[in-house]
């Protein structure tokens, strides 16, 4: 499946000069924790100390979209049985506080 990502936010700010955007290819069946191992290759490697491989859940200060809707695992599939050979677009953000 073809995944366009965006990473924004602090965590875009974070890791100035390397790239906020990908376009990945990854299998139908790739999960959350499949793209971030994929990122973590990348020449830039955009996230590549933000997650301990021993872990399943993301840390508190990332959050990650797949279609619109929150994955709160790393184990979790990238898109829902129903929805294999879609296009998914992927955002990565940190959650901000305000008041």
């Amino acid at each position: 499946m073809d995944v366009a990502v965006k990473i924004q936010g602090v965590l875009d700010r974070s890791l100035a000069g390397c790239k906020n955007q990908f376009d990945l290819t990854l299998p139908n069946d790739a999960t959350a924790g499949d793209l971030i191992g994929r990122l973590a290759e990348q020449p830039d490697a955009p996230l590549r100390d933000a997650i301990d491989p021993g872990q399943t859940r993301f840390p508190r200060h990332i959050r990650m979209f797949s279609n619109g809707e929150m994955l709160s695992t790393l184990g979790q599939p990238l898109v829902r049985q129903d929805g294999l050979g879609v296009n998914v677009n992927i955002v990565i953000l940190n959650p901000m506080m305000g008041g």
